[in-house]
């Protein structure tokens, strides 16, 4: 039995920032939702991509979800209810057979271009490497020919944006609903004027290394699996999934909570024949002697991480192309660093915190003034309870006697059990993770298919108030970054990497 409090925690945790903003935010999950559909746009490859993964969106969003599959589509039915089965982990989906009471539901997703004004409704479709979505009253395109699976993900993700701004009551000064919104995964245009690259019936992947099992890293996996890829891919992560990760990983059912997130996402990729996914548990830190040797060197770094520590790790091993998915509460990220370019590498873009000295840090912990930190020996006084914040007095009473070595050692152990507890609880939302997810294939896609990135670097956009008001960073190389300081050193390396066997990589121990 899934704990449903547990599984949802993160989505209402994210939604809880907004209070301020969103008067139903504490209560948005026990709304209900319908997933419909118009059955032209359904039949296109498009229309059923993007049908697919609104419904791994929005069953992580509310507990309450409805669909409504014309039926001329009756062969689609048969396949989200399939996924359903496999994915549902709470109160069951409930599929209607008849033409839905619309004013029942609190919000209404529709795969098409007609919009309902009068309705909670929010229409959204894909063409080619454009999303598109309206929750006004202009009509969208109705055109959805040019298969593409980031166009389609990229358009789910916004419409259950919108779905969760009316669950929420979401202020217009904190995000407005979207009238006729289009965005291009390809130039990140919006409102663009063409439809970008066709694709190839297949696309041959270089050695590839997915690094993180998390909610973008299941975005990503997502992509992987619709798209026609032959080759090998990597999948690296240290942990196994939790009931929480339900509420943010698309790929995951309740069948795969406490599977270790490598091995499952490596499962669930696997295409014999075509695609072979490996798994690699493990730190970043620990596995990264491994490359060159039991497994070679990746080309292309599809990361999620979103860590800089381990950012900085992935960005050691020098990969031709390292493109990086990050999240905020709201904020939609990418990141790329490709070897040979003056664009700032990940090391560049992303600088570790500053950690507080062994003394201050004590201090702040136990409310001892540092010059009695200097004396470990000692024991606790009631002069010392006098001394200290306020906020520190009850606990240092409390230790009055007790040798002050032993309660710093108490005082620091309690401080990195709840750090670990804070960095397993990571608040976030699906819908983010998986329009972060899109950007980081798209770029991918594009060197895949034209061999370069022309897009810039880092994008960054919010995804309540929509990509036209996003970023556009091209960062340069830091002079006393490694990418810079080393990079004849590195250069070295990668080219001894293609030729020599890996034994004889003599300098791997500098670099690794």
């Amino acid at each position: 039995m899934i704990d449903q409090d547990l599984a949802y925690s993160r989505p209402r945790a994210t939604a809880a920032r907004l209070a301020a903003y969103a008067a139903e935010a504490h209560r948005f999950t026990e709304k209900t939702v319908l997933l419909t559909g118009d059955a032209e746009t359904l039949a296109t490859s498009n229309g059923t991509l993007c049908l697919l993964d609104a419904l791994r969106l929005l069953l992580r969003t509310v507990k309450h979800l409805h669909v409504h599959v014309p039926p001329q589509c009756s062969a689609l039915l048969a396949s989200v209810e399939a996924l359903a089965c496999k994915l549902e982990f709470g109160t069951p989906i409930v599929f209607l057979e008849d033409i839905p009471q619309w004013q029942r539901c609190d919000a209404i997703l529709s795969v098409g271009w007609r919009v309902r004004p009068e309705l909670p409704w929010t229409a959204v479709n894909s063409n080619g490497w454009v999303a598109r979505v309206s929750s006004g009253s202009a009509l969208l395109p109705p055109e959805c020919d040019q298969h593409n699976p980031v166009g389609a993900l990229g358009a789910a993700s916004f419409g259950v944006s919108e779905v969760f701004k009316r669950l929420v009551g979401l202020r217009p000064e904190r995000g407005s609903m979207f009238d006729r919104m289009q965005f291009s995964f390809y130039d990140y245009s919006v409102d663009p004027s063409n439809l970008g690259p066709i694709l190839l019936p297949e696309l041959h992947l270089p050695p590839t290394l997915l690094a993180g099992g998390g909610a973008i890293g299941n975005g990503i996996a997502l992509l992987v699996s619709q798209f026609n890829l032959i080759g090998k891919i990597w999948v690296l992560d240290r942990q196994a999934f939790g009931p929480e990760n339900l509420g943010t990983c698309v790929m995951l059912g309740p069948n795969g909570v406490e599977s270790l997130k490598a091995e499952y996402l490596s499962a669930e990729l696997c295409d014999p024949g075509r695609l072979h996914a490996i798994p690699l548990t493990g730190e970043i830190a620990a596995v990264k002697h491994a490359f060159g040797r039991t497994v070679p060197f990746p080309v292309l770094v599809l990361a999620g991480f979103d860590n800089v520590s381990a950012r900085h790790r992935l960005q050691e091993l020098w990969p031709d192309w390292l493109i990086d998915g990050g999240i905020s509460d709201f904020g939609v990220q990418v990141s790329a660093h490709y070897w040979g370019r003056s664009v700032g590498c990940l090391k560049c873009q992303f600088v570790e915190e500053v950690h507080t000295d062994h003394t201050t840090l004590a201090a702040e912990l136990t409310g001892l003034r540092p010059e009695r930190l200097a004396s470990p020996e000692d024991v606790i006084r009631s002069e010392d309870v006098e001394a200290a914040p306020s906020e520190r007095r009850e606990q240092l009473q409390r230790n009055v006697g007790k040798k002050i070595c032993s309660v710093v050692s108490e005082a620091a152990i309690k401080s990195i059990s709840s750090a670990g507890a804070r960095n397993r609880f990571s608040p976030s939302v699906p819908f983010v993770a998986c329009a972060s997810a899109a950007l980081v294939f798209s770029k991918a896609l594009r060197l895949l298919l034209e061999g370069r990135d022309d897009a810039p670097p880092r994008f960054v956009f919010d995804i309540l108030t929509g990509p036209a008001g996003g970023v556009e960073l091209f960062e340069k190389a830091k002079a006393t970054c490694d990418c810079v300081r080393r990079a004849s050193i590195i250069e070295r390396w990668r080219q001894e990497r293609l030729l020599a066997p890996a034994d004889n990589l003599t300098l791997s121990d500098q670099l690794l």
